[in-house]
C-alpha cells in the first residue's frame, strides 16, 4: 500500500471511530442540521420573531401557523409596533388561530418590553420569565434559540422523546415529571449548542418520535433509546387521561335588520374568548330545548338574553359542534329578529358587513358568519 492509500485508510478509520463514539446529543444535532424542515422562523435569530413563532406554535399545527406568522409580522414588525397597537387589532390578526389568551399576553408583554427593556427582549432567562405569558417553555425557547443559552424548552414533543430515551415511566402530566425531564435535557445540553439541541428534540418529536406510530426504524438516535431497546416505546409516555369535556348547547340568534345589518356583541373582558365579538346566544336548558322543538309547529318563539335583548326566532337554520379545550359547544343557529333591547343594558348593535369584517370574532361565530352571511 502506497503512502497516499495509507493516509486515506487512516482518515476513514478515524471518521468511523468518531461516528461510533458520538454521543446522543452529537448524533441528534447532526441529524437535525441535515434533515430539519425549512420553516420561516428557523431562518432568523431575531428574539422577537422567535418569540412570536413559539407562542403561535403552542397547541397549533405548523402548517396552520405559517400564514399567521407572516401576517402578524407584516402588521407588527417590531416589539414597539405590537406595543402601540390596539388590542382589537391584535385579536383581529389572530382571528381563527384560537387560544386567544396567547395574543392578549403577547400584547401585554410587548408593552412591558418596550417600557422596561427599551424594546428588546431581555437576555436573562429570569427576566424573561417575569413577562406576561412567559412560562418555562417560552422562556426556554427564546433563551436557547435566540440567545443560545443552556435553558431547557420542554413541550409535548420533548416530553415524549425524553420519556422514551430515558425510559421514564412517570406521568408526564405531573409537574414533578416535567422537572425530571427538564433535568435530562439540561444534562445532555452541556456538550452541544443549546439553540440546535432544543430544536432537534422538538423536530424529532414532530417528525419521527410520533405519539402513536413512532418511526423507530428511521430514528437517528435509536441506539440511545432505552425504551426501544427494551421494546416498550409504544407504552411511553405515561399520561393520565384528561377529564371529559363539559357539554353545552347554545341557541345562537342570527338577527338582521331591514338594512341587512347583523346584530353582534362583544364578550366580557375576562373568561372564555374575552374581548372577542360574537353573535348573541343563550345557554339552552330543558325548557329552551322544548321550545326549539316547537318551532316546526309554531310560527315563532321569543327569547330574552341576559343582556336584556328579546329575539323572535322563526327557525333553526344550522346546527354544529365546536370544541374548546375543556368545553364542547353544540350551536343551534336560529333565524331571528330583534324585538327590543333594554336601554342602557345591551352590549350589542347592528353592524354592516364592512364593519363586521374589521372586528375580531371568536371562531365558532366566525364560522356561522362565513356560512350563512350573504
Amino acid at each position: 500500500m502506497n503512502e497516499n492509500a495509507k493516509k486515506t485508510s487512516m482518515i476513514f478509520r478515524q471518521e468511523e471511530e468518531f461516528f461510533v463514539n458520538e454521543s446522543f446529543e452529537q448524533v441528534l444535532c447532526r441529524w437535525y442540521e441535515s434533515n430539519h424542515r425549512k420553516l420561516p422562523w428557523r431562518e432568523t435569530s431575531d428574539p422577537y420573531k422567535i418569540w412570536i413563532s413559539e407562542t403561535m406554535l403552542q397547541q397549533t399545527r405548523v402548517e396552520t401557523v405559517i400564514p399567521y406568522y407572516f401576517r402578524f409580522l407584516e402588521q407588527f414588525p417590531t416589539v414597539q409596533d405590537l406595543a402601540k397597537a390596539d388590542e382589537q387589532q391584535v385579536l383581529k390578526i389572530w382571528e381563527g388561530l384560537g387560544y386567544y389568551s396567547r395574543a392578549r399576553n403577547l400584547h401585554v408583554a410587548a408593552k412591558e418590553i418596550t417600557e422596561k427593556y427599551c424594546g428588546k427582549l431581555p437576555y436573562d432567562p429570569k427576566e424573561l420569565l417575569k413577562l406576561k405569558g412567559f412560562g418555562p417553555y417560552t422562556t426556554g425557547a427564546v433563551a436557547s434559540i435566540a440567545y443560545n443559552l443552556p435553558v431547557p424548552a420542554v413541550d409535548g414533543n420533548v416530553m415524549r422523546v425524553m420519556s422514551r430515551i430515558e425510559k421514564c415511566f412517570s406521568d408526564i402530566t405531573r409537574a414533578k415529571t416535567k422537572k425530571e425531564i427538564e433535568g435530562f435535557v439540561r444534562a445532555h445540553m452541556k456538550n452541544c449548542a443549546p439553540c440546535i439541541f432544543n430544536q432537534a428534540l422538538m423536530e424529532l418529536g414532530a417528525t419521527v418520535c410520533l405519539p402513536k406510530n413512532p418511526k423507530c426504524l428511521d430514528c437517528p438516535v435509536q441506539k440511545f433509546c432505552q425504551a426501544y431497546q427494551d421494546g416498550c416505546a409504544l407504552d411511553l409516555p405515561i399520561k393520565s387521561k384528561a377529564k371529559a369535556r363539559k357539554k353545552e348547547t347554545h341557541l345562537v340568534f342570527y338577527a338582521r335588520d331591514h338594512e341587512k345589518r347583523t346584530w353582534v356583541q362583544k364578550r366580557p373582558n375576562t373568561g372564555l374568548l374575552a374581548n372577542l365579538y360574537e353573535l348573541p346566544h343563550i345557554l339552552v336548558g330543558s325548557q329552551e330545548k322544548e321550545a326549539c322543538r316547537r318551532l316546526k309547529e309554531d310560527m315563532f318563539l321569543d327569547f330574552q338574553t341576559e343582556d336584556g335583548v328579546v329575539f323572535r326566532v322563526s327557525e333553526v337554520m344550522l346546527t354544529f359542534t365546536h370544541l374548546f379545550t375543556h368545553i364542547e359547544w353544540e350551536l343551534m343557529v336560529a333565524d331571528a329578529k330583534v324585538l327590543h333591547a333594554l336601554a342602557g343594558k345591551s352590549i350589542g348593535e347592528f353592524c354592516t358587513p364592512a364593519e363586521i369584517e374589521k372586528l375580531p370574532f371568536a371562531a365558532p361565530f366566525l364560522k356561522i358568519i362565513n356560512t350563512v352571511f350573504v
